[in-house]
Order: structure tokens, then C-alpha cells, then sequence
């Protein structure tokens, strides 16, 4: 299977019997992500034993994507919120708000809400 650091750069060997065609998945999902078969196993073992899934690079790249629409979505609530407490506590604002405005507002709210609730439906079991 390959050798591993110990931490004191010792390494020690590790054998793993696999059948023949599970060893080539293995292999093929190394080089799929561009990694040598023995620090794919080691991730592997290690994700295993500390039970936490292993996430592929593309994983990686869709959690970041979504990590920055929740926060483009969090942006635009904090600047709907501001706009609202302007008009709110400054009754000389320019531009006092208006029913049609405020059911604008509320409608983009309720459908972020929904684009939010769509995307942590991903990561349910």
C-alpha cells in the first residue's frame, strides 16, 4: 500500500490485500485527483478514522461556490435591512418607502430564503 510519515520522519510500511479490481478504482480515483495511490490511501484511512467523509477537489470547488453565494445572500439581506431602518429612523429621508418597495423587498427576502433552504438541501441524508 505505500509508507507514511510517523511524525518523527520514520516511515513505516503498511500492506493492505485488496482484490485486483478494487485496487484499480483506487488507483484510477488517485489519479482522478491528480495523487499518488499511497497519499490517496492515506487520506483515505485517515477521513475513515476520524469518520469524516472524503471530499474530491470538485467537492471542495462546489462547497466554496455555495460558501460564497451564502454570503453574497447575507450581504444583500444586511443591505436590504439598512435601507429599511433608514427609512424607518429618518423620517426627512429622501425617499420614504413605499408599499410596492417593501413588497419588493420582502419578495427577494422570501426567495433567498428559498435559494438557501434549495442549497442546504444538498447536505441532507
Amino acid at each position: 500500500m505505500g509508507s507514511y510519515d510517523t511524525g518523527q520522519g520514520k516511515k513505516v510500511q503498511a500492506t493492505v490485500y485488496l482484490p485486483e479490481e478494487e485496487l484499480a478504482e483506487y488507483r484510477e480515483a488517485a489519479k482522478r485527483e491528480g495523487i499518488k495511490f499511497a497519499e490517496y490511501a492515506r487520506r483515505a484511512l485517515k477521513a475513515q478514522h476520524r469518520r469524516r467523509p472524503i471530499f474530491r477537489k470538485a467537492e471542495y470547488q462546489a462547497l466554496a461556490r455555495i460558501r460564497e453565494q451564502i454570503r453574497m445572500v447575507g450581504l444583500n439581506v444586511n443591505q436590504i435591512t439598512r435601507r429599511l431602518h433608514t427609512w424607518l429612523e429618518d423620517p426627512r429621508a429622501k425617499k420614504q418607502p413605499d408599499a410596492e418597495a417593501l413588497n419588493d423587498m420582502a419578495a427577494y427576502l422570501i426567495s433567498q430564503r428559498k435559494n438557501l433552504d434549495d442549497i442546504l438541501a444538498k447536505f441532507k441524508p
